[in-house]
């Protein structure tokens, strides 16, 4: 089952450096390996850089496992599409400083990218994918993501 693309937008937030950030709720709680969490974005400054984040919320007793293996598909406007198999780590020295858990349920925040640029003003689209040993990944509640103007 593929799951719709995400809507839930907002191309300007407190944050003025926040270009895109888009939140991508898991009804079911799961994934599977055909399910497919996107997100698409528009940049229209190539002279900057920027920052790709990606918040994971799950829960901390039905998501057991110290990683995430993801397969991120990123479509670029002229049509190239680059894939990339990632393991999110979970279980970190940093992963377990920087994630927010209350009420038991868990927010890592992980840094795909940092200070990079776009050489191509348009429409990108990304997708991940999981790619884990087990076909069904329980405890999964949202994935957000935000592009955010490096400082």
């Amino acid at each position: 089952m593929l799951l719709a693309m995400s809507t839930f937008v907002f191309l300007i937030s407190c944050n003025s450096n926040v270009v895109y950030k888009g939140s991508f709720p898991i009804e079911s709680q799961h994934l599977t390996y055909t399910d497919s969490v996107e997100f698409a974005f528009e940049i229209e400054d190539t002279t900057s850089t920027y920052d790709l984040v990606l918040g994971i919320t799950y829960d901390e007793v039905e998501f057991p496992y110290e990683n995430l293996y993801t397969t991120i598909n990123t479509y670029f406007p002229n049509g190239t599409i680059i894939n990339d198999l990632v393991s999110f780590d979970f279980r970190t020295d940093s992963a377990i400083e920087n994630t927010i858990c209350k009420s038991g349920k868990c927010t890592i925040p992980i840094y795909l990218q940092t200070g990079i640029g776009f050489n191509q003003v348009g429409n990108y689209r990304i997708s991940f994918i999981q790619n884990s040993r087990d076909s069904i990944l329980r405890g999964l509640h949202n994935f957000e993501f935000e592009v955010v103007r490096a400082k």
